[in-house]
């Protein structure tokens, strides 16, 4: 074992991100995760990231200057020379030192072990095919372990003036718009109900919104005609942390979510069959296009139902339909008013409309192109649809009180931009020998009336 004097140890204090060009993006984004963390890293993807020159000499910067290669593992990286290369070489640096784990492998892509080099196939793997931030918590717990030099102080710095320097960065102010609906009108006051007949109370739940159990309910209201329904307390949600025991924005978070399912059930969603997803149904809209207006002013339409086709080898040529599922999050006390987050998830049905199950790889294969502008045109293509155009849109009405929604979301601004035709461009350039996974057109917005380019820049806050 090579016996390093504190001189040596000290100088070895980068992290080395060993990746194949078609993960550039995941690669960029650890490098600045892990630097704004305190810690050195090389990666070709940001180069003088925290004033460190990137090395002209690769196998003398993981000799000399490396304290750990990162190495990204997936089926992009497996075979490629120059990253095998870098991986070969670093393994063969860590038996020359005696570390074990000078190599830590990051599994992208839900890789399999079987398809692995013999080099690498017997390595813990940090998974972060699962997320990335369930990656990057396990990555950090690692390099705390190892003692990884780092310098709390000048991560976070470092990445801003990393940022603000890049050729595609520059100094214009700029509107973001986000996926957070404000919320209008709330009923002010949460009231507990007792239930004499529990069959009419299973039915009222099929389209009312309820929060409870058994014969004591909790409602903004109850619809006028119930007439088994008692009222036995009021309570102003805003003015009390708890009821019976019970938080009041729980209760309130509930009914408001429900409010907005139920609405949009009302209107033709379909329930998955498991209750826990909503979702368009094919020919729910006319075409399955949702039509909306652009944040630019011009009317342009998404899809709301499409149809790919795959390839396995169990299956072969298989077509699955995807259907838009939005998800709803109400924010009570985040902002100064209650909002709603909207988020849009994927549910796949075959041929027939009978629902298959979830799969990564599909959603991956779909949605590898659909950047910040295809997110936010389909989300605002579906607020469109729910609020059918109208500036406010009440989703909840009783006499005690209704639940209206705005229609645009909550926009802020930022002095700085940045050009995305830029980065479009690199990526192209980057990615031009992928192979696809599925065939048909990209389900990108499609103009009503006229051509025009796609690539203004548009940010935001979508997860």
């Amino acid at each position: 074992m090579e016996k390093l004097s504190l001189a040596e140890t000290t100088q070895r204090d980068h992290l080395y991100v060993n990746y194949a060009s078609e993960d550039g993006i995941f690669a960029e984004w650890l490098t600045l995760r892990l630097t704004a963390e305190g810690y050195k890293v090389w990666c070709d993807k940001t180069k003088l990231l925290g004033g460190e020159s990137y090395p002209t000499n690769i196998d003398n910067a993981l000799k000399e200057s490396t304290f750990r290669v990162l190495a990204l593992m997936s089926k992009n990286s497996n075979q490629k020379p120059n990253p095998l290369k870098e991986r070969t070489t670093a393994l063969r640096i860590g038996q020359d030192r005696g570390i074990e784990d000078f190599v830590i492998p990051l599994n992208v892509d839900g890789i399999s072990p079987s398809e692995l080099n013999w080099m690498v196939s017997d390595l813990t793997f940090i998974p972060f095919f699962k997320g990335w931030a369930e990656g990057l918590t396990r990555l950090l717990k690692k390099l705390g372990q190892v003692k990884a030099p780092r310098d709390p102080t000048r991560g976070r710095e470092s990445v801003a003036r990393w940022v603000t320097s890049e050729d595609n960065i520059v100094h214009n102010d700029e509107r973001i718009w986000s996926n957070v609906l404000p919320i209008v009108a709330v009923p002010p006051t949460i009231r507990r109900y007792h239930v004499g007949n529990e069959e009419e109370l299973k039915r009222l739940r099929q389209n009312w919104p309820i929060y409870g159990e058994k014969n004591h309910v909790w409602a903004f209201a109850i619809p006028e005609e119930e007439t088994s329904f008692a009222e036995r307390q009021a309570v102003e949600w805003s003015r009390r942390a708890d009821v019976d025991g019970l938080s009041t924005i729980d209760v309130v978070t509930f009914l408001l979510r429900r409010s907005l399912i139920l609405h949009c059930t009302a209107r033709g969603l379909k329930f998955t069959k498991d209750k826990k997803d909503i979702y368009f149904p094919e020919n729910l809209v006319e075409g399955d296009k949702l039509l909306y207006q652009r944040y630019d002013g011009r009317r342009t339409y998404t899809k709301a139902v499409g149809q790919r086709t795959f390839h396995s080898i169990e299956r072969g040529a298989y077509k699955s339909t995807y259907h838009l599922a939005p998800v709803f999050r109400p924010l009570v006390r985040r902002f100064r008013s209650p909002s709603y987050e909207v988020n849009l998830r994927l549910v796949w049905t075959d041929g027939q409309g009978m629902e298959e199950p979830g799969s990564n790889r599909k959603r991956r294969a779909l949605t590898k192109t659909w950047w910040n502008y295809q997110w936010l045109a389909k989300n605002m293509a579906f607020v469109s649809w729910l609020a059918e155009e109208q500036n406010e849109h009440t989703i909840f009405t009783s006499k005690l009180g209704d639940v209206k929604i705005a229609r645009l979301p909550i926009l802020t601004s930022s002095s700085i931009r940045i050009l995305e035709d830029a980065l479009t461009a690199s990526a192209a350039e980057e990615n031009e020998t992928e192979v696809l996974e599925e065939e048909g057109d990209e389900d990108e917005p499609e103009l009503a009336d006229e051509d025009e380019s796609e690539t203004e820049n548009v940010a935001t806050g979508m997860d």
